[in-house]
């Protein structure tokens, strides 16, 4: 193997086992947005393969008396 293949595949495996470390985050994140949410919108925002931002939308039904 060439000697610059051996030093990249340690930054490789890092890279990906902290990717998948971002990846636990992101998705504990999106189960908390979406706990409790009946009505609305989550969206995610992802840069260069990273999950940036998360957006959580709620929307309030409100019941309209009959007869109106």
């Amino acid at each position: 193997m060439p000697p610059h293949e051996t030093a990249i595949a340690p930054i490789a495996a890092r890279r990906t086992r902290i990717e998948e470390e971002e990846l636990t985050v992101a998705l504990e994140h999106v189960r908390t947005a979406l706990r409790g949410l009946a009505y609305g919108t989550v969206t995610i925002s992802v840069q260069d393969r990273v999950v940036v931002q998360i957006d959580r939308n709620e929307k309030l039904r409100l019941d309209r008396p009959r007869g109106r």
